[in-house]
């Protein structure tokens, strides 16, 4: 019941708000789409493409297609009265010169891109190169790692706290973007309204988050921002909800989207696109996990008080599971009912400082030391025997079978579990505070979650497991060519080098900059400024993606300011100390006392105020004013 409570508080409450929304964008005209060629033609070893644009039977934009790739652009333009054709070459000199734009999928796998490259797409970029994500396969952890602002909380928003010693409230949670630490980093992400609606429509989510997202690229560089990231997360509706063919079609649309923003920039910018994650292919079923572990005498709670109790955290449909246990005897008794099933590829768990890895009826420990890793045991349930032998010859295994994790993934990045044994031992110890005692990678056909959400939407796909279908996703720039294989971590790492982009987290440490101002934290997990002099007022600090770009002033001036559709400036006569936030969305909002206020333009969720109550209609949280108290929604 806990279960369906969690996923049906997240349904109740984002189903209907992400119609309407959703709904009205379908309303609104559709983006431009991006006009086919209107002219190919093949001079030499180049092939060549001209854009009409307007209509008007001329050509204003032509590419220069040199081995699939875009390396010199024209545009129409005049000078002196006269029309001729701008050119820009490509790639940059300097790529850090140029605005950048971070394009952050969510599910998409290389083999995706690499088919439509192939097939003549994506023609700005150079060619992708295959990146091997974390285990779990999972966005937060696999973000969080790319960002560096982890570890996370849990896997999902769904974990097992063994601090508290309790599940989490995964719609809390979730709704809160508590497990999101890297979301501050982002410029743009989905309402999370409409998270658990695009698995119902994902073809007409992610055509209004491409709506949304551009216009939220044409305002940020038109305030002057030399770099932004764009995270879409609709990508994973369609990774789960559309056969293959059907996911390259709707990637085609993403094409043209960048297409027309290289077009309207007039090819001064750099793109780098990657994603966080893989999907399998397969149309999976629901392992019934719970009722499994119930059925063999286990007692399946949310808090671990005796031998035998096992809290088994579900809420995203994924093909990895993760089971808490009270003792080792419970988790051994787990791992016996488990290894034997057909739905189970590989176990793992916690053994001591090691991990042992069970899989095909073999048992084998993933051990480290100063960084390097090995897989020893009898058995090789990981199938690395002739791996090894080709990494010893090769003189990048130790005699003590030590490697290091660029090593593994170098030998094993074709492999059914490539790179294992560095990806289970840093999924297991260090990428998140959750930490199971047991984690489950499935079968191909398989996922565990929610039961209540499984009976919504039939799955073509899903992620989470150590598998290569799960694990091998991409990363592809308009101007520099990656050897592969890459980890998401050199991904980063490659990105600052060549564009000058930092991906550390700096993007979280804002500093309170006037006096007498008290820093505490948002319920959405923000970093805010509370100004305690001068009357009382909130004010935004840097970064903080809830409030947009709106600077801290020196000192409080009884207004605030009022950037395109960003904050409501409280209109004459409304004091300063009516001046509230909403607590689930943080968006502003101004309370009169004796008046109805309208709601910000930016707030999509439309704020509905009266004379003693205000409240956004996303219901999450109601809050009060009476008189002249302030309420401060912290």
């Amino acid at each position: 019941m806990r279960e369906r409570s969690a996923i049906g508080r997240v349904i109740l409450v984002a189903a209907p708000l992400a119609w309407m929304c959703t709904a009205c964008a379908g309303c609104a005209a559709a983006a431009e789409d991006w006009r086919a060629a209107a002219r190919t033609w093949t001079r030499g070893a180049d092939d060549y493409r001209g854009f009409d644009r307007d209509g008007d039977g001329r050509l204003e934009y032509v590419q220069r297609l040199r081995d699939g790739y875009a390396d010199r652009l024209w545009f129409a333009a005049r000078r002196d009265g006269r029309d001729w054709m701008a050119s820009v070459r490509r790639p940059a000199a300097d790529p850090q010169e140029e605005p950048l734009l971070v394009l952050l999928l969510d599910g998409v796998s290389y083999e995706r891109i690499a088919a439509l490259k192939a097939a003549g797409r994506f023609a700005l970029f150079q060619p992708p190169a295959p990146v091997v994500s974390v285990f779990p396969t999972l966005t937060d952890v696999a973000y969080d790692h790319f960002f560096q602002t982890g570890p996370t909380p849990g896997y999902e928003a769904g974990y097992f706290d063994r601090s508290a010693n309790r599940l989490s409230d995964a719609a809390g949670v979730y709704l809160h973007g508590a497990n999101e630490r890297w979301v501050r980093c982002a410029d743009h992400r989905l309402a999370f309204i409409e998270d658990a609606f695009m698995y119902l429509m994902p073809r007409r989510v992610f055509h209004a988050e491409l709506r949304r997202a551009r216009r939220r690229v044409e305002t940020l560089l038109a305030a002057g921002r030399r770099s932004l990231v764009i995270y879409l997360l609709s990508t994973d509706a369609l990774g789960h909800m559309l056969a293959p063919q059907e996911i390259e079609r709707e990637l085609t649309k993403l094409d043209d989207w960048i297409e027309r923003l290289m077009y309207d920039c007039r090819g001064r910018l750099e793109v780098v696109m990657l994603a966080d994650h893989g999907n399998t292919t397969v149309p999976p079923r629901r392992f019934k996990l719970r009722e499994l572990l119930r059925d063999a005498g286990l007692r399946v709670v949310s808090r671990l008080e005796r031998s035998g109790d096992v809290a088994v955290p579900l809420f995203g449909l994924l093909d990895v599971a993760r089971v808490h246990t009270f003792d080792a005897a419970t988790r051994d008794r787990v791992l016996e009912l488990l290894e034997p099933r057909a739905e189970v590829a590989l176990l793992a768990c916690r053994d001591g400082d090691a991990i042992c890895v069970r899989a095909a009826g073999q048992t084998a420990m993933v051990e480290s030391r100063g960084g390097r890793y090995r897989c020893v045991g009898q058995g090789d349930p990981l199938q690395l025997a002739t791996v090894a032998v080709r990494m010893r010859a090769a003189g990048s295994m130790d005699a003590e079978g030590f490697a290091s994790a660029d090593a593994w993934l170098e030998a094993t990045a074709e492999h059914p579990w490539p790179a294992g044994p560095p990806r289970l031992f840093e999924g297991m110890r260090t990428l998140s505070d959750e930490q199971p005692d047991v984690a489950v990678s499935l079968a191909e056909g398989w996922f565990v979650g929610s039961g209540f959400l499984s009976s919504f939407v039939n799955m073509r796909g899903t992620h989470g497991g150590l598998g290569r279908g799960a694990s091998e996703t991409f990363v592809m720039t308009t101007s520099r060519r990656y050897d592969p294989p890459l980890t998401l971590e050199q991904v980063a790492e490659l990105i600052a080098r060549d564009f000058g982009w930092r991906g550390d987290g700096e993007c979280q440490k804002s500093e309170v900059r006037s006096q007498k101002r008290k820093r505490v934290r948002c319920r959405a997990g923000r970093l805010t400024s509370v100004v305690v002099s001068g009357g009382t007022g909130i004010l935004p600090v840097p970064g903080c993606t809830r409030t947009g770009e709106t600077p801290v002033p020196p000192k409080c001036s009884g207004s605030f300011p009022q950037p395109r559709g960003a904050l409501l400036s409280p209109r004459p006569g409304v004091r300063r100390e009516e001046a509230m936030r909403c607590r689930a969305c943080g968006y502003w909002m101004s309370v009169s006392a004796t008046r109805t206020t309208p709601p910000s333009e930016r707030c999509w969720l439309r704020t509905s105020m009266s004379r003693s109550t205000a409240s956004c209609t996303c219901m999450r949280r109601w809050q009060r004013f009476r008189g002249g108290h302030t309420p401060w929604s912290w």
